[in-house]
């Protein structure tokens, strides 16, 4: 029989969190499988071109390679993500040794903090005890492997092996500390950073690789810091870091993207004075050339001009669970509140609603409001009584109120109110946990 064209993704999940898994490359959704009663699913793909690509199921996602005619099956207990994906048929071998890479880098990670006292030598050494097991792990896989593999995996395993170790010698500078614990910023000799000869900075095909994406950033963020400690004037780090951005990233799509990453890291933080919020935009709107970014970024800037810290928060119209309309600013007595905003996309309400699990637990005497500007009234409801939300602390915005434009948008933004009513920060994105918290703990 003639060996069939098709290329085959499948697999069984127990204890699901959706009803459909989502098949994406660089980030953007090719294809989606539904469950079906026995939590099985398969996608049926008639032309694939060799490479990485992304499965989404419920908030989590993770990485499989594949080849035409792969016929790639998977085991995952949705309660257990990563650490239960088992994969098997053809393409198995591949996937099976880059969940295992994956998984032994985050239990390096986890106990990686304290070698950031060590001195460059001996740092440099522990490095390479990283690597060892899986470099060990990758030799007898091919000798295992009945067929040679690919260039394009070969490149992506030497990836999962060394890339999480090249990030950890970036940040080594930045997050060195002395035997007092204070960072210290030590020197580093000419070769500690010989590993970037073997790196392509502008691989736009693992853009989406977090293993390569992360380097990438460690090594802007290092760039970013040399720029400071060259020229002590330099102080606006997020500046520096969207000038190291412009100097060595040249695909155009990988630069816009670590601009936004950029101006988006900037809007949370309540510290940069208002001359160095307008130099990180200025530098954002004379060189990200992607206007969908831009469009986002002008809006964020209208907003925060609209509400400042120390402003009294506004009479926002919205809905409660009863139909009955209400003024949001009348929510706070006497408590800090966060009032948050739903953002559109279901991926990002997910991981909102694991950030809002973690700060009410962590934060009881904060009262956290939600607010919903894009679901329908029905869809709201039923969204409220899916995810067990508390009905008194959500509302739905009055799209006739003159205040709507001041709060539009798809983002996850949060508001911080003091008990007295009055802002706090005017703009944080809820997720982004350090901000906020730092905020809280104020």
């Amino acid at each position: 029989a003639e060996e069939s064209p098709r290329t085959y993704f499948g697999g069984k999940i127990t204890n699901p969190k959706g009803m459909y898994v989502y098949l994406l490359k660089n980030e953007q959704v090719l294809d989606s499988a539904k469950i079906n009663p026995t939590n099985k699913f398969l996608f049926q793909l008639d032309s694939l071109s060799t490479g990485l690509y992304t499965f989404k199921h419920g908030p989590e996602f993770q990485y499989i390679f594949l080849e035409p005619k792969d016929s790639l099956m998977l085991y995952l207990n949705a309660w257990n993500f990563d650490e239960s994906i088992i994969f098997s048929g053809k393409g198995a071998g591949k996937n099976n040794f880059l969940i295992g890479a994956f998984l032994e880098n985050e239990e390096i990670e986890k106990n990686f903090k304290p070698n950031y006292t060590l001195n460059e030598q001996d740092f440099s050494q522990r490095i390479e005890e990283t690597t060892l097991h899986l470099s060990e792990v990758y030799e007898k896989f091919l000798d295992i492997e009945s067929e040679d593999p690919s260039d394009d995996f070969k490149k992506l395993a030497e990836i999962a092996i060394h890339y999480p170790a090249y990030t950890k010698k970036e940040l080594f500078v930045l997050k060195h500390r002395d035997g007092q614990n204070n960072y210290d910023h030590p020197e580093v000799s000419t070769g500690f950073y010989d590993f970037r000869n073997e790196v392509d900075l502008n691989d736009e095909s693992l853009f989406s690789y977090r293993a390569y994406s992360y380097y990438l950033e460690a090594f802007l963020y290092n760039q970013a810091y040399q720029k400071e400690k060259n020229d002590p004037s330099k102080k606006n780090f997020t500046l520096n870091f969207m000038e190291a951005v412009s100097e060595n990233i040249t695909n155009v799509e990988m630069k816009n993207k670590f601009l936004a990453s950029g101006f988006w890291a900037s809007v949370s933080r309540n510290h940069l004075t208002e001359e160095q919020k307008a130099a990180i935009e200025n530098y954002f709107m004379a060189h990200c050339t992607d206007n969908k970014y831009v469009s986002e970024a002008k809006q964020v800037m209208e907003q925060r001009n609209f509400l400042k810290t120390g402003d009294a928060f506004p009479a926002l119209k919205a809905y409660n669970m009863d139909n009955q309309k209400v003024e949001v600013n009348k929510l706070v007595k006497n408590k800090n509140t966060v009032i948050y905003f739903w953002p559109k996309e279901v991926e990002n309400q997910e991981l909102l609603l694991e950030s809002l699990s973690t700060y009410s637990a962590q934060f009881p005497d904060v009262l956290f409001v939600g607010i919903d500007q894009h679901k329908s009234k029905g869809d709201w409801h039923e969204f409220i009584e899916e995810k067990k939300l508390p009905k008194t602390a959500q509302y739905k915005m009055d799209e006739a109120s003159e205040l709507t434009s001041w709060f539009a948008g798809d983002m996850a933004r949060a508001v911080v109110v003091r008990k007295n009513g009055h802002v706090m920060n005017s703009y944080l994105l809820f997720n982004d946990r350090y901000q906020l918290e730092k905020c809280l703990l104020e």
